[in-house]
């Protein structure tokens, strides 16, 4: 029985670190690559357990800067800049603009 639960433990500890290394990896992943929509997910996830104005204020700037690099980097390699970035671009902003 205890080798049945250690197995268990192992491949959830597994699991647990190979999805932290996945979304670890997709925060430098830029919209026209598979894993951009887990670093959305992980963002989208920041910012609901947020638990101050300040922390939203702070990660939502901080999203803003990521979506201008990611808007330079796809223009600097001649590529069209999806309509989703600019759009969440403007959600922050406007997130920003609406916290007091």
């Amino acid at each position: 029985m205890i080798g049945v639960f250690s197995s268990l433990v192992v491949i959830l500890a597994l699991l647990m670190g190979g999805a932290g290394a996945t979304v670890y990896a997709a925060q430098d992943s830029l919209p026209n690559q598979g894993l951009y929509s887990l670093k959305i997910a992980s963002e989208n996830v920041q910012l609901r357990l947020a638990n101050t104005e300040q922390t939203q204020l702070n990660l939502q700037l901080a999203y803003a800067d990521r979506r201008v690099s990611e808007l330079a980097a796809l223009m600097a390699a001649g590529e069209p800049a999806p309509e989703q970035v600019a759009n969440r671009l403007e959600s922050h902003c406007a997130r920003r603009s609406s916290l007091p």
